[in-house]
């Protein structure tokens, strides 16, 4: 039986990790590509490749996914470009032509993925179309339009990462991924502190809520932009506790209208591929605000696996010609989770205490919140010691430097 066509992971972090772990149970062979050796690259479900980062060398880094893909294409096979980043998908689209004859790409034209990664232009697009976002102001013409208080987030933090800026004394691209400023007199001061990179940040009407008010719908859609699969997920903990990215989440339930919302701007946009819509649900409604997508695989897409839903999985055999069934993940929240244990279990005994006091539990506690019909251990997904033993020194480094 002749071997399945290889999938390229861009990217190597937990959103790599969960797709190793959905195609490699399938016997789908896994190359994971990244700048540096991150959580993925350590699995010994997949093999690593070095790449340039395609935000300071786009060419040298789409001309390096190119060898790659010649190298891991056997017997007229080509493999499946996958991203996991914003700059990945940027990158996948900008060379899709150049990308196109050596291998298929999971990911939408370039058009789309820089509207949906600018978090200014998807605001004025959503706005204008009549869609429940949080109104936006570019910070450098921010002059209180929008009351207090308001958040200041990059225009796209995957670029200001990457972003050859002086910071401010004292502070890290982390600190200024979502900042709360409750006064004018709060705005200039940050406006003065922060002036000379303004221009990379948007101004954002708040939306009230903490972390765990924070839905995520997972997609697949085809090359025809029809959404063939469908993951309802909710955080449960996020570190900060007020935006942080997944550290707990469970599979959940939203209204049948937010999935329509949904397929209607994949249909607008002409999307194809993986993405994740996050929606923030208004603390004692049923108010579902967009907050922004994502145009590749989310940090806990390993949930997928253990849902009808299979997301990675779907793509990939839709892309490789294989039939697929549609299916929808939207009932019965909780019996699934997924949790990245190492971080979340230090959260709930020390990092919360000045975070979310509220969420600090102990040992035992935190055990029962992680009961499930299927606990999905982000750090312990299949045997990988390696990414065990890297997940846990990173957990350890974070908690020392403070990380967020």
């Amino acid at each position: 039986m002749p071997m399945p066509p290889t999938a390229i992971i861009l990217g190597a972090r937990f959103p790599a990790l969960g797709i190793i772990s959905s195609l490699s149970a399938e016997g789908i062979p896994c190359v994971v590509c990244e700048t540096r050796r991150l959580q993925a690259a350590w699995s010994r479900r997949a093999s690593f490749r070095r790449m340039p980062d395609p935000r300071s060398d786009p060419e040298g880094a789409a001309a390096r996914v190119a060898d790659i893909a010649r190298e891991v294409g056997r017997d007229g096979q080509v493999p499946v470009l996958i991203p996991t980043d914003d700059h990945f998908a940027q990158l996948l689209a900008t060379f899709s032509e150049q990308l196109a004859p050596v291998a298929t790409i999971c990911g939408a034209a370039s058009d789309a993925v820089a509207l949906i990664t600018d978090q200014l232009r998807f605001a004025s697009w959503a706005l204008e179309r009549g869609l429940d976002v949080p109104r936006s102001v570019m910070a450098s013409a921010f002059e209180c339009q929008l009351p207090f208080p308001i958040i200041v987030k990059p225009l796209n933090f995957s670029c200001f990462l990457a972003l050859d800026a002086e910071l401010p004394t004292g502070v890290r691209h982390s600190d200024l991924r979502f900042r709360k400023i409750e006064s004018a007199e709060d705005w200039a001061d940050f406006r003065a502190r922060h002036a000379g990179i303004l221009e990379h940040f948007v101004v954002q009407e708040f939306v009230p809520g903490s972390s765990e008010d924070m839905y995520s719908i997972g997609i697949y859609a085809d090359r025809t932009a029809a959404v063939r699969g469908i993951f309802v997920g909710r955080k449960l903990h996020g570190f900060p506790a007020a935006y942080g990215n997944t550290i707990l989440g469970q599979n959940d339930e939203v209204p049948d209208t937010l999935l329509d919302e949904v397929r209607w701007i994949v249909s607008q946009l002409g999307y194809n591929g993986i993405a994740e819509f996050e929606y923030r649900r208004e603390p004692g409604s049923d108010r579902f605000r967009l907050i922004e997508v994502n145009p590749r695989a989310w940090s806990w897409i390993a949930a997928t696996k253990a849902s009808q839903a299979d997301i990675p999985l779907m793509a990939y055999q839709d892309l490789t010609g294989a039939r697929i069934v549609d299916a929808v993940d939207n009932s019965d929240p909780g019996r699934i989770k997924a949790v990245r244990a190492f971080p979340d279990l230090i959260n709930v005994l020390w990092r919360y205490r000045a975070d979310a006091p509220d969420w600090v539990m102990s040992p035992l506690a935190w055990r029962r919140k992680l009961k499930a019909r299927n606990l999905v251990v982000m750090e312990f997904n299949g045997f990988d010691p390696l990414v065990s033993l890297y997940c846990a020194a990173l957990a350890i480094r974070d908690l020392i430097k403070n990380e967020r």
